[in-house]
């Protein structure tokens, strides 16, 4: 049977915290195949989320890290901006947003390196966005309301939906659901897994790693849990992936 074809490979990842004489993690390595699901495990404050932003080059292009994206380097996808388009990246945290999500979402789309890019199922991207809204429990009415007026879980699911109805290749999930009711969450995860986009998810509970494993089992996409392992002192730590 042919190798998978590798939608994501990233190699080198290292994290330092100034002050501090050990690193979160030395030389990570993460190759996730094309549709392909991989959860990220680990304890809190190993740097799950710094490993995500580095990912998404949120944080500039680190030195002595190779990054590829079907097989192109960052500059052969045509730089960090078009990078970030393809690889992106949705926070847990409410992030400073002004305006409506329907702004938001038309500013983004406005984006060269977006722009007239088809959205998944063949649909525009707007009417991605409105169909994802409704799949993850919400509504059209969602595109004129301002995110500062949006509850927690609301606004967790409302800007991965924006996120998803841009089409990128790959999504960085950093605990998206983290402030859904059980209902919510799994609707959201039926969403993220019906785009067929690969996806790199990082949760701390395990009722929804294994939920994502079954999910991607059905669909026969190529599921992988990562480790990242948190140390101080000598030694490193590594992300060990494995097929389900």
């Amino acid at each position: 049977m042919p190798a998978p074809e590798m939608a994501l490979q990233a190699s080198g990842l290292s994290r330092w915290v100034p002050g501090q004489p050990s690193a979160l993690f030395t030389d990570v390595s993460l190759s996730v195949a094309r549709g392909g699901v991989a959860v990220v495990r680990a304890p809190s404050g190993s740097g799950k989320t710094l490993l995500l932003r580095l990912v998404a080059l949120l944080d500039g292009v680190p030195q002595g890290v190779t990054l590829r994206l079907g097989g192109q380097s960052v500059e052969e996808v045509g730089g960090a901006e078009a990078w970030r388009a393809r690889v992106a990246y949705v926070s847990q945290s409410r992030v400073g947003l002004r305006g409506t999500v329907g702004g938001l979402f038309a500013g983004a789309s406005r984006f060269k390196a977006v722009k007239g890019k088809a959205a998944p199922r063949g649909a525009s991207q707007e009417a991605a966005l409105v169909g994802l809204l409704e799949e993850t429990g919400l509504s059209a009415e969602f595109l004129g309301r301002h995110w500062v007026d949006l509850s927690g879980g609301e606004f967790q699911r409302a800007l991965l939906c924006v996120t998803l109805a841009l089409a990128p290749d790959v999504v960085l999930l950093d605990e998206v659901t983290s402030a859904c009711d059980p209902e919510s969450a799994e609707k959201v995860e039926r969403a993220v897994l019906g785009q067929g986009c690969t996806v790199v998810w990082v949760s701390h509970d395990p009722k929804q790693e294994a939920r994502l494993r079954l999910e991607a089992e059905k669909a026969c996409r190529q599921h992988q849990l990562v480790l990242l392992e948190s140390f101080r002192g000598e030694g490193s730590g590594t992300a060990a992936g494995g097929n389900a």
